[in-house]
């Protein structure tokens, strides 16, 4: 909050001359120069991104989760390629430059704003080449235009460095950014980007990035007040709150982390994910995966295609809506317990959807049982209680029971159309 507050107070408000003559004598200091601004935004940043992604990748190498992710995604073909029909476009638009690579995404900045000729004192254009790749559309070229994006870069106290990013004919500056070696403030009106751009923003958000030690980062978001963001024809709205704390370190390995998202929504061009909410406490040793209090909202999840729903998710619709589970990994063997139960119910329009119906749909399944299975392995084993696939037509639904495997099969059918047959089985 003190870097916030310094940002804006510096960012800004002017000092009056007399005032500051009364008070303070002057500085002997010289003024950073552009080059040194460069140099320590290179360092810092590069500090950050560079720590970020060592804790990312040494508190991500044994994750388990790989057989119950890809398990889920098979039983529920349909919505799962629906979802990720609707998120990946969005996927390319928020890639970080060079890969999650300091370097080069250091270079990348240098390259595309900072080296560029400044249009005022420490003030960088950004061009629309940026914006809009290196294709860019007439009309995202003038909208890049309209909009005048600029970076100014200016000194903050204790040695840190502030960027501002300018938008308008006003260069008004709706997004602020406090950096040191080890942190990374950022804060942004959304309503004054709104009003900048011509687009349906509103509300304001937050993040702090700390790096703690080496390879070890938390982070927090927060949204002030409900977010709504509209642009290039994908939307996303979600309500005022902490949606995400985060603790990784990468030298024991170790995360811990709270997701607490309220109603939210994706959408991109027709297709719009709307979901209740979105809550789960994630903690991890290096060896079990926990999750607890796992949530979807208290009502339907579902995806609307042309304002028509074309999926409904319910998750554990009888008990409360919500569900703790602990994934642990050995010798490449997942083990996935579900306490005390799980339940995930869905409805599938294929007209709606605008593709063919399969063979069959997944319409329940239920898990009140521990499960052993593999990534890429077409078994998943019963080490405990009860798994029950409930399918429309509900002659492909299956039950497997302790020390029994189900078992899934490509198969084709007699017209030519291909599907997994679920069967169970002694365990191979």
């Amino acid at each position: 909050m003190k870097a916030m507050l310094v940002a804006l107070l510096l960012g800004g408000c002017a000092v009056d001359s007399a005032e500051a003559a009364s008070s303070d004598p002057p500085s002997t200091t010289p003024a950073p120069t552009s080059s040194d601004l460069r140099a320590a935004i290179d360092s810092d940043l590069g500090n950050v991104i560079a720590q970020t992604t060592a804790a990312i990748g040494a508190t991500t190498t044994n994750l388990p989760g790989a057989m119950s992710a890809g398990t889920l995604a098979q039983l529920f073909g349909s919505s799962a390629a629906a979802v990720h029909q609707l998120i990946a476009p969005l996927s390319g638009r928020f890639a970080w430059p060079g890969g999650g690579d300091s370097s080069n995404a250091m270079a990348w900045l240098d390259a595309n704003v900072l080296s560029t000729a400044p249009v005022g004192d420490n003030v960088y254009a950004i061009p629309a080449s940026l914006v809009c790749g290196a294709s860019a559309s007439a009309e995202c070229t003038a909208a890049v235009a309209q909009a005048q994006p600029r970076v100014r870069v200016a000194p903050a106290s204790g040695g840190n460095v502030q960027l501002f990013v300018q938008l308008g004919a006003a260069h008004d500056e709706p997004l602020a950014i406090v950096l040191s070696s080890n942190e990374l403030t950022a804060t942004i009106d959304l309503d004054a980007a709104g009003r900048d751009l011509g687009a349906p923003f509103s509300g304001n958000a937050s993040l702090d990035l700390k790096v703690s030690g080496a390879a070890h980062i938390t982070a927090s978001l927060t949204f002030g007040s409900a977010i709504a963001v509209g642009w290039g024809g994908a939307s996303l709205t979600s309500a005022a709150g902490s949606p995400l704390t985060v603790d990784l370190d990468g030298g024991r390995p170790q995360i811990a982390a709270t997701l607490a998202f309220g109603a939210t929504t994706l959408g991109v061009a027709d297709t719009t994910l709307a979901v209740p909410g979105l809550a789960a406490t994630v903690g991890f040793d290096g060896h079990a995966l926990t999750l607890d209090r796992i949530s979807l909202g208290d009502q339907t999840a579902t995806l609307a295609k042309a304002g028509a729903q074309a999926i409904a998710i319910d998750l554990n619709p009888n008990a409360g809506r919500t569900f703790g589970a602990v994934l642990s990994n050995s010798a490449g063997v997942e083990t996935i317990a579900v306490a005390p139960s799980l339940e995930i119910r869905q409805q599938i329009d294929h007209g709606v959807l605008g593709d063919g119906a399969p063979v069959y749909d997944v319409t329940d399944l239920s898990l009140d049982a521990a499960l052993h299975g593999s990534a890429g392995s077409d078994q998943v084993e019963v080490v405990h209680g009860t798994y029950d696939i409930a399918t429309a037509p509900a002659s492909y639904g299956v039950t497997g029971t302790d020390a029994r495997c189900i078992v899934s099969t490509p198969s084709t059918t007699s017209s030519g159309e291909s599907y997994d047959l679920l069967a169970v089985a002694t365990c191979q």
